[in-house]
């Protein structure tokens, strides 16, 4: 059971131990979130290929952001470490903090980090689009409407062909006044064309500027 209130870590002394501290992914989805999950085996670090390979981490995390919103162990030192994920899960902590952050080795703490890589690796948007973002947010000063930013979207692409290629997206940023970096954009075009034909379609666009905060994907 997850309390809400005054949520306590929980460890239980059996062998393998356990720990786990917040939510589950079913009460996370049940709560409202989408979620995905981070997982490490603790052969993923040294010292538990060395000492003590079987054993599992686990990361609930926030889908839209990343935030850690539950953290589940099960190997040696599992109600040792549970105190760290609890800190992790209080402090509202992203996993790209997480992959920012030096772990001492050789210390089972890696495998937060390990974890967190998995977890990345599952999002829509991971951390390679964290700058992208964080460049548009400074950008966005106001909220769009879908239809506005369709309208600019169209008027940009004479050729009808519903897509848009480099040139094009530095040309609709210019001409919504937002000055946005070539380099923001060669990357926002790298990440976007998964079938790597040089463009990016309106609903690509639209998704990306609804994950910034730009503007509401079901504005009338």
């Amino acid at each position: 059971m997850y309390c809400t209130d005054d949520p306590l870590s929980i460890g239980v002394w059996t062998i393998p131990e356990m720990g786990y501290y917040g939510m589950t992914k079913e009460l996370a989805e049940k709560e409202g979130y989408t979620v995905v999950e981070g997982t490490a085996t603790f052969d993923q670090c040294l010292r538990g290929r060395v000492f003590a390979p079987e054993g599992l981490l686990k990361l609930v995390c926030d889908a839209s952001d990343g935030t850690v919103l539950g953290v589940h162990l099960i190997g040696k030192e599992a109600a040792e470490m549970v105190h760290y994920g609890m800190a992790l899960v209080k402090a509202k902590t992203s996993i790209f903090e997480i992959l920012g952050t030096v772990y001492t080795a050789v210390t089972f703490h890696e495998l937060f980090k390990e974890a967190a890589l998995n977890a990345n690796s599952n999002m829509d948007f991971g951390v390679e689009w964290q700058e992208i973002f964080n460049s548009l947010q400074a950008e966005c000063s106001v909220d769009f409407s879908m239809e506005y930013l369709k309208e600019k979207f169209d008027a940009i692409d004479e050729d009808g062909s519903g897509e848009l290629d480099e040139q094009e997206l530095r040309a609709l940023f210019d001409s919504m006044g937002r000055k946005v970096s070539k380099r923001i954009i060669a990357n926002l075009m790298r990440l976007s064309d998964l079938d790597g034909n040089g463009t990016i379609d309106f609903e690509e666009f639209s998704h990306i500027f609804a994950q910034v905060g730009c503007f509401e994907e079901t504005a009338n």
